[in-house]
């Protein structure tokens, strides 16, 4: 099976090594979901039982239009160098490249500095701490 995600892409790479074809960065699909109370919702407030449902779920249109696509370095590094996709995910071929994204009150803190912010008017923004 072949990799998404070759050296050429890589940010420590310098840049006159990456990949000359590409037209624009790299980025990562986020499937991005909301906890409340300990339970998983779309992003228009369809319940999941768990994230391996997802790819069986009546509601996968729901969950489609709740993927986005980031190319911010640092959160495709967080996703990329944690987080493990969902193997059963892998069968559906709109999931299979996705990483679950988790909201709790529209916030996805990827780690102490580095938080992902959901809002219905901005959209997604990228907050660092210095």
């Amino acid at each position: 099976m072949g990799h998404l995600y070759l050296e050429e892409d890589s940010p420590e790479i310098h840049q006159a090594f990456q990949a000359l074809t590409r037209l624009v960065s790299p980025s990562i699909s986020l499937v991005c979901l909301q906890r409340k109370g300990g339970k998983l919702f779309t992003l228009d407030d369809k319940y999941l039982d768990s994230l391996e449902e997802i790819p069986e779920s009546p509601y996968l249109e729901s969950i489609n239009r709740s993927i986005i696509s980031v190319s911010n370095w640092k959160v495709i590094n967080h996703f990329r160098g944690s987080m493990e996709k969902q193997d059963d995910w892998q069968k559906n071929p709109v999931l299979r490249n996705c990483y679950p994204a988790i909201f709790e009150n529209g916030v996805c803190q990827l780690d102490e500095k580095l938080k992902l912010v959901l809002d219905k008017e901005i959209g997604m923004q990228f907050l660092e701490e210095k």
